[in-house]
């Protein structure tokens, strides 16, 4: 769970259900949730007084290629198996926002039983979350996104080929939107091998594509983030 966050009554159940019904090892909460922001003078003994929704029927799906675009969720959407989690051996320790290195090792492990909502809500304003730091979030996605490649070289080219067009293409768009950059920024010229499939997710690649959001923001990283 987020600390800012809050699971609706029945949202643990019906994750679980989810998980059950569908003989999956995680189940994702997606839905109308995503959208379901706290207000501030809401109070809890309203919360736990709404009634239950119609539940929605869940569905499993394989989650990889979806998360490789990007993220599905946050911390507080997942519920998963406990030997799950020891398969995985857990987040990424290298990153600083860890929710992604999460994710993306439950999508390449598991089926996920997707459990649609409202299951949780999101408070409006929360001072100081990390998410207030556009830069930090999108350089901890290419980062993440990078250290998964380096640490699954089994995974088929195609999909590796699109996971580092992705990362490319949002530190591309971050240095145009942010950084004032031309169409001769070397961040944009990878596209092309990244489009032909030679680019590498190597340490020089990471630097390139990482570098773009500590440049215009300050990033926190944590020890290790930076080697191999």
């Amino acid at each position: 769970m987020d600390g800012d966050d809050i699971l609706l009554p029945w949202a643990s159940e019906r994750m679980l259900k989810a998980m059950l019904g569908t003989n999956s090892g995680a189940a994702l909460a997606q839905g109308d949730e995503q959208s379901t922001y706290l207000p501030a003078e809401t109070r809890v003994d309203d919360i736990f007084a709404l009634p239950a929704p119609d539940e929605i029927p869940a569905k499993s799906i394989s989650l990889l290629e979806k998360s490789l675009r990007r993220a599905q969720a946050s911390p507080s959407h997942w519920m998963f198996e406990a030997a799950l989690l020891t398969q995985i051996k857990g987040c990424d320790p290298g990153v600083f926002i860890q929710d992604y290195s999460l994710e993306l090792e439950i999508a390449l492990a598991s089926k996920v039983a997707i459990a649609r909502g409202p299951l949780l809500l999101i408070p409006a304003v929360a001072p100081g979350r990390l998410s207030d730091n556009e830069g930090q979030i999108l350089h901890d996605i290419n980062l993440a996104l990078l250290r998964f490649l380096r640490r699954h070289p089994e995974l088929p080219a195609k999909l590796r080929r699109f996971a580092l067009q992705r990362a490319v293409q949002r530190a591309a768009s971050w240095a145009f939107r942010r950084g004032g950059a031309h169409l001769l920024h070397p961040v944009s010229l990878l596209r092309i091998p990244a489009a032909l499939g030679l680019l590498n997710p190597d340490l020089a690649v990471q630097k390139q594509v990482c570098d773009v959001f500590s440049a215009t923001h300050p990033i926190r990283l944590m020890p290790g983030s930076y080697q191999a």
